[in-house]
């Protein structure tokens, strides 16, 4: 069996960045192709269990959970990347159907942001998107954390996962070997 691929998705200009510099385009989450993706209103908050309370209301709970996620999404950058190459539907939605589609060994990728980070991938996982309906919002307190992995079920053609990670810098690539 050969090697995992995943693909990045690009128009022209972008593509050609990409191979000319060798670099890996994270896009912070605040500035994806869809406004919903990662929102925090796309989270349920509310339903704070008695034990999380400690000594406070509910709704003083519920936004101290809730603020903290609004500024991690300013500093978490993801790249996204399908498992299919050769979509219509990926075409026209991220490259307006004249981009180039750029196919990753993501082990060689996988070693080369470990190596980058000093033998650790920290701060960056790879995780597979999830698709949700809007009407079932994730619980924040009774399902997973990290909310980056989730998209709107509408979108459950793309196929995709997500390299995922926290940065403070505005300048967001990661060169490839």
């Amino acid at each position: 069996m050969g090697a995992v691929k995943l693909y990045k998705y690009l128009d022209f200009n972008g593509g050609l960045m990409m191979l000319h510099y060798s670099n890996l385009q994270f896009t912070n989450a605040t500035q994806l192709n869809d406004p919903f993706d990662c929102h925090p209103s796309l989270i349920d908050f509310s339903n704070v269990p008695k034990e999380a309370c400690g000594g406070w209301t509910p709704e003083i709970i519920e936004e101290l959970r809730r603020d903290p996620f609004r500024r991690t999404r300013e500093e978490v950058w993801i790249c996204s990347l399908s498992k299919i190459h050769d979509s219509i539907l990926m075409w026209s939605y991220y490259s307006k159907h004249k981009g180039i589609c750029i196919g990753l060994d993501m082990e060689k990728v996988r070693k080369y942001l470990s190596r980058m980070q000093g033998g650790i991938m920290i701060g960056c996982a790879e995780v597979e998107v999830q698709y949700k309906d809007i009407v079932e919002k994730p619980d924040y307190f009774r399902d997973a954390k990290d909310f980056f992995h989730y998209q709107l079920s509408v979108f459950n053609f793309l196929s995709m996962k997500r390299l995922v990670k926290h940065c403070w810098s505005s300048r967001q690539q990661s060169p490839l070997p």
